[in-house]
């Protein structure tokens, strides 16, 4: 695969050091699994000093890797554990649809599945209900952690040195006149939902809705991702939220299962 990089660099917006190091990455293929530095030069059309030194960096950070007999390049590991990371979410995100779609259908209320990034959360499935008033969660939405059920089910695959970090290093801003941002009774929430599986928080980060969340783990125990069920305040009796909270609970664990998650995994 023959690579022309001055057309890759037109664009004066990019990082041409960091448009070079992809650059070489994308040199290797099936056929072509081990690379000299004259190889990839020749292929680039850019000098081998350049090509030996990011080639180098590339190494170091364990993205490449080199033969020490004949001095060739080949993709590091480094690469394999990313994609493992992007292969496990695509296993996450196929496994969940179906049966959130089912939870979804059950209640017609929004149904989504969040993720932790860094210290906040992500929405990465979102399936918007079919009342006239429903809760509407983007994909790609960036949300608080400590802000809801939602948000604290994550905060379960904390261990006590993280938790205590995140509480202490993260700024616990109020999105509503319910929102907790006691360091201790958050603290508390978070190991009842360990205990119990599941939170419910009423207008806690949205006024006038209402989340019933739960953790959906792995085969090796910990949590992954967290599914939740929005309602509006006014659609969540007693009565429906003792619904809610079962049809949540039976989804996150047949999430789990699926995942190869067993009541002996490891994990919390």
């Amino acid at each position: 695969m023959d690579i022309t990089l001055p057309r890759i660099m037109k664009n004066g917006n990019q990082v041409q050091s960091v448009v070079k190091a992809l650059a070489i990455l994308e040199c290797f293929s099936f056929q072509e699994r081990e690379l000299s530095v004259l190889d990839i030069s020749e292929k680039l059309d850019i000098p081998r000093p350049t090509v030996s030194r990011l080639a180098g960096t590339l190494c170091q950070k364990g993205y490449l890797q080199q033969d020490l007999s004949n001095s060739k390049y080949s993709l590091g590991m480094k690469l394999f554990h990313l994609g493992s990371i992007v292969e496990h979410d695509k296993e996450l995100q196929s496994t969940a649809l179906p049966i959130l779609k089912n939870l979804r259908d059950e209640f017609g209320e929004t149904t989504y599945m969040d993720i932790v990034d860094e210290s906040e959360r992500i929405c990465i499935i979102s399936l918007e209900g079919n009342h006239d008033v429903r809760s509407i969660v983007p994909i790609g939405q960036r949300s608080p952690l400590h802000a809801g059920a939602d948000g604290r089910v994550l905060l379960s695959s904390f261990d006590e040195h993280e938790l205590d970090s995140f509480l202490t290093e993260t700024n616990l801003d109020s999105f509503t006149s319910k929102t907790i941002t006691d360091k201790q009774q958050l603290k508390e929430m978070v190991r009842q939902i360990r205990e119990k599986g599941v939170a419910v928080s009423v207008e806690e980060f949205v006024c006038g809705s209402v989340a019933i969340a739960c953790p959906v783990k792995d085969r090796t125990g910990q949590v992954v991702a967290g599914i939740s069920l929005s309602v509006p305040v006014f659609r969540a009796t007693e009565e429906r939220l003792k619904k809610f909270k079962q049809s949540v609970i039976k989804a996150a664990a047949e999430i789990s299962r699926a995942l190869g998650y067993t009541k002996g995994s490891g994990g919390m």
